[in-house]
């Protein structure tokens, strides 16, 4: 059963490490590339998004991960 709950949150892992990974390349481009300007550079209406998409994923992984007895 636990090693089930753990394949099957495989998925969910992956995509938050990507959206995680999607966040900071953005901040790192747009550090980069504006330097003291990147602040208002950044489109914030993106990052939200993609923080949004991880909170869900990441609720839905801990709710997942929450079943294992040990």
């Amino acid at each position: 059963m636990e090693f089930k709950i753990l394949e099957d949150s495989l998925p969910l892992i992956s995509k938050s490490a990507k959206n995680w990974t999607a966040f900071a390349e953005i901040l790192k481009h747009s550090a980069d590339d504006y330097k003291d300007e990147c602040l208002n550079q950044i489109n914030l209406n993106e990052l939200r998004d993609i923080v949004l998409e991880i909170l869900v994923l990441e609720e839905n992984l801990f709710k997942n991960l929450a079943k294992i007895k040990i």
